[in-house]
């Protein structure tokens, strides 16, 4: 059985001793020894993490195209704000010369603002 897996080993060309002693500590001679299954019960458990792991993110993954697509619906492609201040003039005429650029399907205004709401005593912020 050793001769299999050291045959198997030198086939190998990266991390040959590596693999040799995690293979030679991981299942040595005696099966009935506390450190195998210490071995065994640690070895299953990275398993199993790991597996976990890679599942999460993978929904995780899932889960912000999903948002994207529902959230692109309300966050513009193009937004245009000032650099400083608070207010500029947005006339019709600024309006139709941005419906008319080449791949522009629709324009809207929209005015947004930061804001404190209060009731009894209770505050709270408001965009």
């Amino acid at each position: 059985m050793w001769a299999k897996k050291e045959n198997m080993l030198k086939k190998t060309s990266n991390n040959r001793f590596a693999i040799w002693i995690a293979v030679r500590y991981l299942f040595s001679k005696k099966s009935h020894n506390a450190v195998n299954i210490i071995s065994g019960i640690s070895v299953v458990g990275i398993t199993v993490v790991t597996m976990a792991l890679i599942v999460v993110l993978s929904v995780f993954n899932g889960f912000e195209q999903l948002g994207r697509q529902m959230f692109s619906a309300f966050d513009p492609s193009l937004k245009i704000s000032l650099i400083e201040g608070k207010r500029f003039t947005f006339d019709k005429e600024f309006q139709n010369k941005i419906e008319h650029l080449k791949n522009v399907e629709s324009s809207v205004a929209v005015i947004e603002e930061s804001a404190v709401a209060c009731f009894y005593y209770r505050c709270w912020s408001a965009v």
